[in-house]
């Protein structure tokens, strides 16, 4: 993608979600499966046939945006987060979505690049906050099978700025 205005986020997911294709392909060709186009909605949906947990936040935070409920820079912030989830691998299915998941995520991200303050580590987890209730809502999850009823996060002071 050229000459937008978010074209190197966009190249960026793009080049992400190419990767995570192709990691898909070889490991169906490592057991001896050859890939097929058919295969693609194992890739993008879950055994359960629902779509995986990365995509609905992906796909809300767009529809969001689309219907102005969020601003580009918070679009920006979620999509960041997305990444964040994506690199931590961990969590990718709704069933994924559990205590002691949530706890590693919460390491991975305290170790992340840029993330020094108490309160931006906060920030990820409202935000994977909001994803989690939707997706009760949608019926993808039950309320008792949120994560979140038994793992707090305090918000931490927001550390003097810089510029």
């Amino acid at each position: 993608m050229v000459k937008h205005p978010n074209e190197l986020s966009y190249n960026r997911e793009i080049g992400r979600q190419l990767k995570l294709l192709e990691d898909f392909e070889f490991s169906k060709r490592d057991r001896g499966i050859s890939f097929t186009l058919d295969m693609f909605d194992e890739f993008r949906f879950d055994k359960s046939g629902k779509v995986s947990f990365i995509d609905f936040i992906r796909e809300e935070v767009k529809k969001r945006y689309q219907f102005k409920e969020i601003s580009a820079s918070t679009y920006q912030n979620h999509m960041n987060f997305v990444s964040g989830l994506e690199d931590f691998g961990r969590i990718r299915t709704f069933s994924d979505l559990t205590l002691k998941k949530i706890v590693e995520f919460d390491r991975y991200v305290r170790t992340r690049k840029n993330v020094s303050l108490q309160s931006t580590v906060w920030a990820y987890h409202k935000r994977m906050k909001i994803y989690v209730n939707l997706a009760i809502k949608r019926g993808h999850l039950k309320m008792e099978e949120n994560p979140y009823l038994n793992f707090h996060v305090e918000k931490g002071k927001q550390g003097d700025r810089k510029y």
